[in-house]
């Protein structure tokens, strides 16, 4: 080989390395910088929640503090979590009760990553005897905004929750299965480790507390939810008298918060998100269950997803 042919060859050979190792050099920082995004995701931020809450119902009573719950994106909080300024939890009669650390913004799942923004809530109703809810009656307080999106850079909701707007009212619970498979769904909500599921529950009738000012309201909503453990599965229909004369109440699945599933009830083999809970009942008194089907997501709903975005 002439000395020509062989620098020829070296030259080449030294322009093929330099262009592999930039191409790897090349796939090197585009990994690092993927592996900087998720851990954006992981760390994420947070937003305020600001609670008013009013007087307890009952004149003389000392009460405990009451509890709110935020169910968000994968999420859930409350009030006996997170750091609070100067106390643990939501106490009666007073107002600027600021809930910090409430998680905001992205976060990296199991498939693929979500925001955290949209959050409904949640405050359980106060029993008016120690017995079980049945055997005495509740009152039902409003949440007001009962959900809300984050939206800036370290966001702040305000909420107000009021327990003397409406008249007390029964209890008759519906139990929920999330065993359930039929043919077409061989796979349970239990077994895909769905546990949680938000409600919006609307009664056309509730009676509110007579005023001089509202001497015959009628009307509220409010949200609640149904866990996959015994006695926590149960959805509430109230009524005015104990075990008759039932509110017209209709219960409807809030899934656009559930990141890896959509969730249905089967009424008879038909699946819908909307349930009128009066007739569900009246028609089903030998066995009041209602059956939850859980189909699992290719994409993130839409309460899991940035504002605006796809």
């Amino acid at each position: 080989m002439t000395k020509q042919l062989l620098l020829l060859t070296l030259c080449t050979l030294f322009l093929l390395c330099t262009q592999t190792c930039k191409a790897q050099s090349q796939i090197i920082v585009t990994q690092k910088q993927e592996l900087i995004t998720q851990e954006a995701y992981e760390t994420g931020g947070s937003g305020y929640v600001n609670f008013n809450l009013g007087q307890y119902p009952t004149a003389g009573v000392s009460p405990l503090h009451q509890t709110v719950y935020l169910f968000g994106c994968n999420t859930k909080y409350a009030t006996t979590m997170g750091s609070w300024q100067g106390i643990d939890s939501l106490s009666w009669d007073t107002n600027n009760q600021v809930l910090n650390d409430v998680p905001y913004g992205y976060r990296q799942g199991k498939n693929y990553p979500y925001y955290i923004s949209k959050y409904y809530m949640a405050s359980p109703p106060l029993f008016h005897s120690n017995n079980h809810a049945k055997d005495t009656t509740v009152t039902i307080g409003l949440v007001l905004p009962d959900h809300f999106t984050f939206y800036g850079d370290k966001p702040v909701e305000i909420v107000h929750l009021d327990y003397n707007i409406l008249q007390p009212v029964w209890l008759t619970f519906i139990t929920t299965n999330y065993d359930y498979t039929d043919d077409l769904n061989p796979t349970s909500c239990a077994d895909y480790g769905v546990d949680l599921i938000p409600l919006n529950l609307e009664c056309t009738d509730f009676p509110w507390a007579t005023t001089a000012e509202i001497p015959d309201g009628k009307g509220a909503s409010g949200i609640a939810e149904i866990y996959n453990k015994p006695n926590l599965n149960g959805i509430f229909l109230a009524s005015n008298n104990k075990g008759e004369d039932f509110l017209q109440c209709s219960v409807s699945i809030l899934d656009d918060i559930i990141l890896d599933y959509e969730v249905y009830y089967s009424i008879d083999g038909v699946l819908s998100k909307e349930l009128d809970l009066t007739n569900f009942y009246l028609n089903h008194l030998t066995n009041p269950s209602v059956n939850l089907v859980c189909i699992p997501r290719t994409e993130p709903p839409a309460g899991c997803i940035k504002n605006g975005e796809k």
